[in-house]
C-alpha cells in the first residue's frame, strides 16, 4: 500500500475569494500576481511568517516548509525586562508552551529567565494569550528570545503539501492549479445544481399548466368529475377533453402560451397529460377562490422567469463563472475578516532574497557620525528652476549627510573604513525610512571596532573585470585593485589595503579605461594623473606614493 499525505494550512477567506476572482477575471495570471492577493497561510491563531522563500516555494512546486513564529513584543516591569508572547503558533497550546519553557529553564538549556506567569484572562481575545516571560537583570532580552524560538514551541516549521484528488487520483498541485481545480468544482457543481432547479420548474410548471387550464372551464370540470364514477375514470375523461388552443392562451398568457407551442407544437386543440389530470382531481374546493387562483398564475409566471434563468445559465460557462464571482463576493462580505498572522522578510534559510524584493531605485543617505537610511525615490518630486526644494534628510549642525545618491535595492554598497576593511551589504538590508528620519546606527548593520569609521561608500551592481578600485590614505599612498576582488567579502570584512601603523584609508573611488586621478592636500597642492600609471596590486598590499606630503 502508498500512503499519501496532504497538508494545506489555513488561508484568509477573503484573501482566497480574491485569488478565485484574479483566477476567473484573468485565467493567465501567474502564481506571483496571485501572491499578491494571496500573500500566504493565515493561521487561526495569529503569529508571525518568517520569510516569503518557503510560501512561493510552496505555491509553485505544491509541497514545502514554513517557519512559524509566536508573536512577541518587550515590556519593563518593576526595572525588569519581560518578553510578553501574545500569539502562539497554530495548534500549539499554552499551557503546552508554558510546560516546555519551564523545563528549559529548569534543565538551564536557556539561562536568564527569572519567572514565567500567564495572565491570559478574558480581557485577552480568545485566539491570542498573554505569556510573561520575565528576565533577569544581566539577561539579554534578544540573546533568550532567541533561544526560546530555537528550543521551545514558540517557533514551529510548518509542512505545505498541496495534494488533492484529480479525476479520483491524488494530484500534486501547485497553487494555481489547485485553485483552478476549485473553480472547476464550483461550476460542475452549479450546473448541475441549475439543471436540477431546471427539471423541478419544469416539472411544476406542467402541473401549473394543468390547473390553469381547468380553472378556464371549471364547470365542465367539475361536472366531468361528478358524474364519472371512479377516480381513475375522472382523470381519464379529464384526459379526453379536447381544449381549444384559443382558451388555452387565455389560461396561459402570452409567454406562457408560446412556450408551451414550443413544447407541444402548433395545434388547434390539446388536452391534458395523465399528471395534470391527476392534479385537478386532487385539488381542493377552496383553491377556486380568487385570491387563490391569483397566486396560481403568480407562481406560473415565476416559474418561466426561474426557467428562463436557468437556461441562460446552462447556455454560456461564462455565466456560471459569473455565478461563482458572485458567491465569492458574497463569501467575503458574509464571513471575510482580517488576516491574523504577518509575513517577515527575514529568511531563516539561505535564499536568494533578489527573488523575494522588488526592484526599485532608492535614495541612500549616510550621516558624518555614521547614520544611514534608504528612502523610496518617489517619495521625492522633480520641481522648477525656481523651487525652494523639500527636506531630504533630519540633519543637525553636528551630524552633516556625508553622502547621498541613488541605488538601486539589488546593488551592493562597499563600506571602505578608515582601518582599511571592506564590509559589504545589499541595499534592501539598509533601514527603509521617511524622508525626515535620522536613520539607523551603522555599528548596527557592519561589525565595527572602536574607533573604526566608514571613509566612504560605494554601490556596485556587478564586479566587472574592467573596472577597478583607487584607494589614498593619509600618508599619500594610493593603491588599484581589480574590483572583483572585493565581491565576497566575509561576514566581519575582509582587508581592502595594508595600512602602516598611523596612517588610514581615506577615500575610494572606482575608475576604468580613459579616467584620471586628482589628489589634492589641505595644504593646497595637488597632483593629477591616468590610473592606468598605477600598476593593480592584490587586496593585502600597501601600494604605492601618490604624491609626497611635507612634513
Amino acid at each position: 500500500a502508498v500512503g499519501m499525505a496532504t497538508s494545506i494550512p489555513p488561508h484568509n477567506l477573503r484573501e482566497v475569494a480574491d485569488a478565485v476572482i484574479l483566477l476567473i477575471d484573468h485565467p493567465e495570471a501567474t502564481v506571483d500576481e496571485i501572491m499578491e492577493v494571496l500573500p500566504g497561510p493565515d493561521f487561526p491563531t495569529g503569529g508571525i511568517i518568517c520569510g516569503r522563500h518557503g510560501i512561493r516555494q510552496g505555491y509553485l512546486t505544491g509541497r514545502s516548509t514554513i517557519t512559524l513564529r509566536a508573536r512577541t513584543h518587550f515590556e519593563t516591569e518593576k526595572n525588569a525586562d519581560v518578553i510578553v508572547v501574545t500569539e502562539i503558533p497554530y495548534m500549539e497550546t499554552r499551557d503546552r508552551i508554558r510546560e516546555k519553557l519551564e523545563l528549559l529553564v529548569r534543565d538551564e538549556r536557556v539561562k536568564g529567565i527569572a519567572r514565567i506567569t500567564d495572565l491570559t484572562d478574558r480581557n485577552v481575545p480568545p485566539w491570542q494569550v498573554r505569556l510573561h516571560i520575565v528576565l533577569k537583570r544581566d539577561a539579554d532580552p534578544n540573546v533568550v528570545l532567541n533561544q526560546l524560538f530555537r528550543y521551545s514551541p514558540l517557533q514551529t516549521t510548518v509542512s505545505v503539501i498541496l495534494l488533492a484528488l484529480v479525476g479520483n487520483r491524488p494530484k500534486l498541485m501547485s497553487v494555481k492549479e489547485l485553485l483552478e481545480e476549485f473553480i472547476r468544482h464550483r461550476v460542475d457543481v452549479i450546473r448541475r445544481r441549475t439543471e436540477f432547479l431546471l427539471a423541478e420548474a419544469r416539472k411544476r410548471k406542467h402541473t401549473v399548466e394543468g390547473l390553469l387550464i381547468a380553472q378556464i372551464d371549471i364547470d365542465q370540470v367539475i361536472q366531468t368529475i361528478r358524474t364519472s364514477a371512479s377516480r381513475a375514470e375522472a382523470c381519464q375523461r379529464l384526459r379526453e377533453i379536447a381544449v381549444p388552443a384559443e382558451l388555452v392562451g387565455r389560461a396561459l398568457g402570452d409567454d406562457g402560451f408560446r412556450l408551451f407551442q414550443d413544447e407541444h407544437g402548433v395545434q388547434e386543440t390539446y388536452s391534458l397529460s395523465a399528471k395534470q389530470a391527476e392534479a385537478i382531481v386532487s385539488m381542493q374546493l377552496g383553491s377556486l377562490a380568487n385570491l387563490e387562483r391569483e397566486k396560481l398564475r403568480e407562481e406560473f409566471q415565476k416559474l418561466l422567469a426561474d426557467i428562463a434563468e436557468y437556461m441562460r445559465l446552462l447556455s454560456d460557462e461564462a455565466n456560471i463563472l459569473a455565478v461563482v464571482r458572485s458567491d465569492m463576493e458574497e463569501l467575503k462580505q458574509k464571513f471575510g475578516d482580517d488576516r491574523r498572522t504577518d509575513i517577515s522578510d527575514e529568511e531563516l534559510t539561505q535564499v536568494d532574497r533578489d527573488e523575494l524584493i522588488l526592484e526599485e531605485p532608492m535614495v541612500v543617505t549616510l550621516s558624518q557620525r555614521g547614520y544611514i537610511k534608504r528612502t523610496e525615490l518617489k517619495v521625492y518630486r522633480a520641481q522648477n528652476r525656481g523651487g525652494r526644494g523639500i527636506t531630504g534628510a533630519r540633519t543637525d549642525e553636528e551630524d552633516p549627510i556625508k553622502h547621498l545618491f541613488v541605488a538601486s535595492t539589488h546593488d551592493y554598497l562597499l563600506f571602505f573604513t578608515n582601518r582599511g576593511k571592506v564590509h559589504w551589504r545589499k541595499v534592501y538590508d539598509l533601514p527603509l525610512q521617511g524622508r525626515a528620519a535620522k536613520g539607523r546606527a551603522l555599528v548596527n548593520l557592519l561589525s565595527l571596532r572602536e574607533g573604526e569609521e566608514v571613509a566612504n561608500c560605494l554601490a556596485v551592481r556587478e564586479f566587472n573585470e574592467d573596472r577597478y578600485l583607487i584607494m589614498a590614505t593619509r600618508n599619500g599612498l594610493v593603491k588599484k585593485t581589480e574590483l572583483k576582488a572585493y565581491s565576497r567579502p566575509k561576514q566581519g570584512g575582509i582587508i581592502a589595503i595594508k595600512l602602516e601603523q598611523g596612517d588610514a584609508l581615506v577615500d575610494v573611488e572606482i575608475v576604468q579605461r580613459g579616467d584620471d586621478v586628482l589628489l589634492a592636500t589641505a595644504s593646497g597642492m595637488a597632483i593629477r594623473f591616468s590610473h592606468e600609471d598605477v600598476r593593480p596590486m592584490g587586496r593585502n598590499t600597501r601600494g604605492v606614493y601618490g604624491i609626497r606630503l611635507m612634513k
